[in-house]
């Protein structure tokens, strides 16, 4: 049987970078149609003003990455925050990343700051602290690609701590078998990350982007966590 997954798109790769690799929702999609070729997917620009016309039009949604803040003051994050308020009030399954990591938490209760201990690029590990249910049990830490500067600093009540480092110590979370985030990109290719980061190294400082582009000869996670995400979401509609 195929679910149907509603992909929330809130960012795109820079204009510097749009010619050479796929927007943020097809990267999701890739990833995930690697794990479960069961899934289909629909993706919503709410950018732009394109909305889903219900909670339920979808089995479970996905909002993606972002060059914005949780924070802002923008209509489309207005939206999406009564959005996410009312998809866990009906438990219909979410996953956030990055910047949907960040949303999901500040709309359900928790903060978002932006980090004193500034960007995060490159290759980060992260320290498993909990194991939900669709989590390999022998995984000790996960490494992913990051690219944030803001970061998730209290947890709303109801959600648990899945995963930490010394850099970003809510590096995963959970709210009950429904919400499942990450503030890392499992879906973003080390290639991307190293174009990405020399993008932004006027932005960011060449100290940072050149200790970033050297986390990238480490290895990563990706394909066990989008192996978690399809387990999380099969998990919550059986559950």
């Amino acid at each position: 049987m195929t679910h149907s997954v509603g992909i929330l798109v809130v960012g795109e790769p820079p204009a510097e970078l749009a010619g050479r690799y796929a927007g943020y929702g097809t990267m999701v999609e890739e990833l995930l149609g690697a794990a479960d070729g069961e899934l289909g997917f629909r993706q919503y620009d709410v950018r732009a003003g394109d909305y889903p016309a219900a909670p339920d039009a979808h089995d479970a949604w996905l909002i993606t990455g972002s060059r914005h803040a949780a924070y802002e003051d923008l209509p489309w994050i207005h939206w999406l925050a009564t959005f996410i308020r009312e998809l866990d009030a009906r438990k219909i399954p979410l996953v956030g990343i990055c910047f949907g990591h960040q949303l999901i938490a500040r709309a359900l209760g928790g903060e978002v700051v932006k980090a004193p201990q500034g960007w995060g690029v490159g290759v980060h590990e992260a320290g498993i602290t909990a194991r939900a249910p669709w989590m390999d049990a022998d995984a000790s830490s996960v490494s992913m690609v990051v690219s944030h500067q803001d970061q998730v600093t209290t947890l709303p009540p109801q959600a648990e701590p899945l995963a930490s480092s010394a850099f970003c110590p809510v590096a995963m979370y959970h709210v009950g078998s429904h919400i499942f985030a990450m503030q890392a990109h499992p879906e973003f290719s080390r290639e991307y990350s190293r174009d990405l980061m020399e993008v932004r190294r006027g932005l960011i400082g060449d100290e940072r982007i050149d200790a970033g582009m050297a986390s990238l000869s480490a290895g990563t996670d990706s394909a066990r966590v989008a192996r978690w995400i399809a387990a999380f979401l099969n998990h919550a509609w059986t559950h």
